[in-house]
């Protein structure tokens, strides 16, 4: 019974409150100033009761066209509340649309209306422009970027992307917004870092069409912003380097020269330099040239300029020092057992005065002296090496050569060769039949090597066979060789040749005989047709007569006058008989003039005598009677 009664007291206050609710109309208004909204933007919605609600008062809401515009299905008002607010969340258009926003209560009442409110969805605007102010800037100068719509911004204003071809050097902002109640919105653009002028274009989508602005950006004037120097320059040394460094890089080829002073005549340096397209620095070689030793170290500045702008820097000039230059040795290896070669140290300058340089070999086998003065006045002084303790095919040994001097040093390496080998003697037999028997030959080194000795053979005769070379091997002293004797026909004379055996840097020869084997034929007469006198400008035929055929290949005979030379004369001189023949035949021709040999007064007769000579035999004469 006592629930009853609650429920009904309920139940009554409820539709009192409802008919106080009821009492006055609601309103629904939007937190746009014109009832505009921009696609995409959430806008917020407030109703409003006529007087506050005694107890919680539940509201539907509707739209009417749900693709766009996005309510809560249902807001409640608090008790001793009169509104209550909630989101209309708007979505994109194809075209300007408007919506109707209907807040009502749970239980209607005939005596309050529905409160209601129509709210606008804009398309997406498009971008009317995009220009800069100013449109062209130097690197690292602000420009002001515009960007204008076609028509002014509605509630939540409107959002537009900026992109641009060159993004990694030009740094755009990401979006700009034009506020709401304007068409245009500005942003700072600082102009990049380039070399050559260069265009660069914004673009800024929106709506389906993008607009571009183009801002053009120049390089700054080349300019000099800092020059370094080595804390020191030595005077006669090597240049050291400096280096120039531009604001920014250098466009193309510049070719401008950068001007240079010093002020002090000491300091020697490039006159004027070109800098290559890209670079941001450039180096600058300096020296110091002509200050003497003693001379205090002095403070130098040097300035360099570029158009109006202008660096400097300084160093300090300090006197040449006195300090080793170099240390050689003439063909940088000596071998043990022949004469010293000659190494030399070098100053960097002629010393004011004399200076002792220490010298120092690595190993025991390089022998060089404990110092070698330099003269004053002078900057190279010599000194002796040689090489000692290896015997003959050692192993070559590497030796460092130092020289040292007042702290400083320099060194060289030495090759150190074991002794060449040398040759003891060459035995060879003194004499050869041509045609013989091969006989021996030996040569002898002074001392076994550890290597293979190769020996060089050469004759002067090449008749006799041998080889040009013959290994020693290693441990031995003694190596042998075949000499073949050949080359000189039957009946030759005798040849001599020299047979020569070398190795290392000595050798030995020997002289031998070679001889022919004895003729097999000989001459047996010499006789003419026809046989005389002959009178003066007479000729007459002349033969030779062997002792039996000639053999194969033929045979020469050597004729020639050995009586009467003055009136006499005989071609050809050597005359060929041919392979089976036993004759062979030449002219005599007498002058018309006959002398004396002697004398050289005239001659009524005498006698012309021709010798015939085949190989080692005797000659052989015939003799002719010749006269008026």
């Amino acid at each position: 019974m006592r629930r009853f009664a609650f429920v009904v007291h309920f139940f009554v206050l409820a539709l009192a409150a409802v008919a106080a609710t009821n009492a006055t109309a609601s309103t629904l208004k939007f937190n746009t100033a014109d009832g505009r909204v921009e696609a995409g933007k959430t806008v917020r919605a407030t109703i409003t009761l006529g007087t506050p609600v005694p107890g919680l008062i539940d509201l539907t809401v509707t739209c009417s066209n749900n693709a766009i515009a996005r309510v809560p299905p249902r807001v409640s008002i608090s008790r001793l509340s009169s509104s209550v607010s909630f989101d209309v969340e708007t979505s994109a258009v194809t075209s300007d649309s408007t919506v109707t926003i209907t807040v009502d209560t749970l239980i209607p009442s005939p005596k309050v209306p529905p409160a209601t409110g129509k709210l606008t969805i804009l398309r997406e605007p498009q971008v009317a422009s995009v220009a800069f102010e100013p449109a062209t800037v130097k690197s690292g100068q602000t420009t002001v970027g515009a960007l204008t719509l076609g028509r002014t911004a509605a509630f939540g204003g409107v959002t537009v992307p900026l992109r641009s071809p060159d993004s990694a050097l030009l740094r755009l902002p990401a979006t700009v917004t034009v506020p709401a109640g304007s068409t245009s919105v500005t942003f700072n653009l600082t102009g990049p870092a380039v070399t050559q002028n260069r265009v660069f274009s914004v673009e800024a989508p929106l709506g389906g069409i993008a607009r571009s602005g183009q801002l053009l950006v120049e390089p700054p004037p080349l300019a000099i912003t800092s020059m370094t120097l080595p804390a020191q320059v030595i005077s006669d040394e090597p240049a050291v380097r400096g280096t120039i460094t531009f604001n920014r890089p250098v466009g193309g080829v510049f070719s401008d020269p950068i001007a240079l002073t010093a002020d002090n005549p000491a300091l020697v340096f490039t006159a004027s330099v070109l800098a290559r397209g890209g670079v941001t620095s450039l180096d600058v070689n300096v020296a110091a040239r002509g200050v003497a030793a003693v001379a205090p170290p002095a403070t130098v500045r040097l300035t360099a300029t570029l158009g109006s702008s202008s660096q400097s820097a300084t160093t300090t000039v300090v006197g040449r020092k006195v300090t080793l230059a170099g240390i050689v040795v003439q063909g940088a290896g000596v071998t043990c057992g022949q004469p010293p070669k000659e190494g030399q140290v070098s100053l960097n300058v002629p010393t004011p005065a004399a200076v002792t340089v220490t010298l120092s070999s690595s190993i025991p086998n390089l022998q060089v002296p404990g110092s070698v003065t330099i003269a004053a006045g002078q900057s190279v002084a010599s000194f002796q090496v040689s090489g000692t303790g290896l015997p003959p095919g050692a192993s070559t040994l590497q030796a460092t050569l130092t020289a040292s001097l007042g702290g400083g040093s320099r060194s060289t390496t030495v090759a150190v060769f074991s002794p060449l080998p040398v040759m003891a003697s060459l035995t060879v037999p003194a004499t050869y039949l041509s045609g013989g028997p091969a006989q021996t030959g030996q040569v002898t080194l002074a001392e076994a090597s550890r290597k293979d000795v190769s020996v060089s053979l050469t004759r002067t005769f090449q008749g006799l066979e041998m080889p040009n070379t013959i290994v020693i091997p290693a441990g031995q002293t003694t190596g042998s060789f075949t000499i073949t004797p050949t080359g000189l026909p039957e009946g030759a004379r005798p040849m001599t040749s020299t047979i020569s055996a070398g190795a290392g840097l000595t050798s030995k020869s020997a002289t031998v005989t070679i001889t022919a084997p004895p003729p097999t034929i000989t001459i047996r007469s010499v006789t003419f047709s026809p046989p005389g006198p002959l009178r003066g400008g007479a000729t007459t035929s002349g033969t030779v007569t062997l002792s039996g055929p000639a053999p194969g290949g033929g045979t020469t005979v050597v004729v020639g006058v050995v009586q009467g030379r003055s009136f006499t004369s005989v071609a050809p001189v050597l005359v060929s008989i041919p392979a089976g023949a036993t004759t062979g035949t030449f002219q005599v021709r007498t002058t018309n003039n006959f002398l004396s040999d002697a004398s050289g007064t005239p001659m009524e007769a005498g006698l012309g005598c021709i010798s015939a000579n085949l190989g080692a035999q005797q000659g052989v004469r015939g003799c002719i009677s010749v006269g008026p």
